[in-house]
């Protein structure tokens, strides 16, 4: 209950000022047990290689998002809302208790700066404008805080991915990720390789290749007969692997080609100094971060909405209520 009797949708004239403390506790460990949900499943995923948790993950993420743009609103002193931020780049950590990283608390720090800064921007909105102008300051914050909660994965990624001790990849990773790119990217594939099919073996790709490039050499080769066909291909086919080996390496033919892929891309890798392997950990981590940072941009207007959403059922509600601030200020004038 508001501290007022008004109608719902009723403006009245006030200060504006922080009144229900307990609404704000609600808010605050709202956000603080959301963003603890997240790192958790997000750690819990790079742990176990489980990745069905990271569904859960994105929605406990959105959570978080949209209670930071309702609080914006709701609470009016800045030190609460820099007390929430605290406490949920303490929450983010404290998934790692009792050994924490350099880099889950460098990624902490990273996301209670850039999460207050997102804060800070939504404050000074609020406070300069005369009207509530939601969608303004919603679009203004949540780029900064999805930029908050994708470095901090970033970094906690990075941690599992890369061992800088040890200097080496995580193999089962590179594995994961090398077998996700191929059966995405399949149907893109499928337009220059018809034939090709993410549970081939390697031999298998190499023959849709050939039999791409001798349909290409040779466009009436359909027309052959069928026994042609085979032993014109069947006598290319052994010149074109070894040319193809000379190049990259050996291909174990009756391995599954993601397998056989990822053997030549952690061969690769292995050749890179230990200078270079940090290096290309670095720039895959952020190659990663920049494209699901394109693409959750995506649905920044989902996250807005989720927010106005609640915003108005909170105030239909009764949760919160608008009031009106009567401003004076003074200023200087040339006679």
């Amino acid at each position: 209950m508001s501290p007022h009797p008004v109608m719902i949708g009723q403006i009245v004239s006030e200060a504006e000022i922080d009144r229900s403390l307990i609404k704000i506790i609600l808010v605050g460990i709202l956000t603080i047990a959301a963003s603890f949900g997240f790192a958790y499943f997000f750690n819990l995923s790079l742990i176990t290689l489980q990745f069905r948790f990271l569904p859960l993950t994105i929605i406990l993420a959105v959570a978080v998002l949209v209670l930071i743009i309702l609080s914006i609103f709701y609470i009016k002193s800045f030190a609460k809302l820099t007390a929430i931020v605290f406490l949920s780049g303490v929450a983010v950590l404290a998934i790692f208790y009792p050994d924490f990283p350099l880099l889950a608390i460098i990624g902490s720090a990273v996301f209670f700066i850039i999460l207050l800064s997102a804060y800070r921007r939504g404050s000074r909105m609020i406070s300069n404008s005369l009207r509530l102008r939601f969608f303004l300051v919603a679009v203004s914050i949540v780029p900064r805080a999805v930029t908050a909660f994708l470095l901090f994965a970033a970094l906690v990624f990075f941690n599992y991915y890369f061992d800088i001790d040890a200097n080496r990849f995580n193999d089962d990773l590179n594995k994961i990720f090398i077998s996700s790119i191929v059966k995405t990217s399949e149907p893109a594939i499928k337009i220059a390789l018809p034939d090709f099919s993410a549970q081939n073996t390697g031999d298998e790709v190499l023959r849709a290749v050939l039999k791409k490039q001798i349909g290409n050499l040779v466009p009436d080769f359909d027309r052959y007969l069928p026994a042609v066909q085979e032993r014109i291909f069947n006598e290319s086919f052994a010149d074109f692997k070894k040319n193809i080996e000379q190049q990259i390496g050996p291909i174990e033919g009756s391995r599954p080609f993601t397998e056989t892929l990822r053997s030549l891309i952690k061969s690769y890798l292995d050749g890179f100094s230990d200078t270079g392997r940090l290096v290309f950990a670095i720039a895959f981590t952020f190659v990663l971060f920049f494209i699901i940072k394109g693409i959750a941009a995506i649905f920044y207007w989902l996250i807005e909405l989720i927010a106005f959403i609640l915003f108005k059922a909170s105030i239909a509600a009764g949760f919160a209520y608008v009031s009106l601030e009567n401003r004076s200020r003074e200023f200087v004038a040339l006679t």
